[in-house]
């Protein structure tokens, strides 16, 4: 049993404080929020660095209920794609709203599993809104960084003001 105090802070801070106490390297986490047509995506998703070997750190809740969803796990892994190895699992936090026309929660016995009317929506929803909160605190694609690299090593040609140009690069 936890036993912690009530939290002061709003929004983001107070989550993030929050999940500071329930969560390992839950600060490190980056704030996430996207809307698009109808559908709120919030939360904190987690940098690579943080990821752990199985996927216990992922809290996923659609309408404020707490899912176990395949759906939305594929979503959060489609989104760190490229960011994170294949088995490593990203910590999430994050809160899917949508209206109630928009989802079906009787799936499942215990209600852990959700239907979507728009599936693909969701899916895009979540990629987008992860992605963009990585990459606004500079959490490129693995190729990027390896594009870049390769790029610095390129040899240099003089051109005709004898200014370096990049050498075109192999096919």
């Amino acid at each position: 049993l936890i036993d912690l105090a009530a939290e002061d802070q709003d929004g983001v801070a107070g989550l993030r404080s929050r999940l500071a106490a329930l969560l390992p390297d839950a600060r490190d986490m980056v704030p996430v929020d996207l809307a698009r047509e109808g559908l709120l995506l919030g939360g904190l998703a987690g940098l690579p660095a943080s990821a752990r070997a199985t996927a216990e750190y992922q809290y996923l809740f659609v309408n404020g209920r707490p899912v176990k969803d395949r759906q939305l796990v594929g979503a959060l892994r489609g989104a760190y794609r490229d960011r994170l190895a294949a088995d490593r699992h990203a910590l999430a936090v994050l809160f899917l709203d949508l209206p109630q026309a928009e989802v079906d929660v009787n799936v499942h016995p215990a209600k852990t599993e959700v239907r979507f009317r728009d599936p693909a929506a969701v899916r895009a929803l979540i990629v987008s809104g992860v992605r963009r909160a990585l990459d606004s605190v500079g959490v490129r694609p693995a190729f990027a960084a390896a594009e870049a690299m390769a790029a610095a090593f390129r040899p240099m040609e003089m051109g005709i003001a004898g200014v370096a140009e990049p050498a075109l690069a192999f096919a």
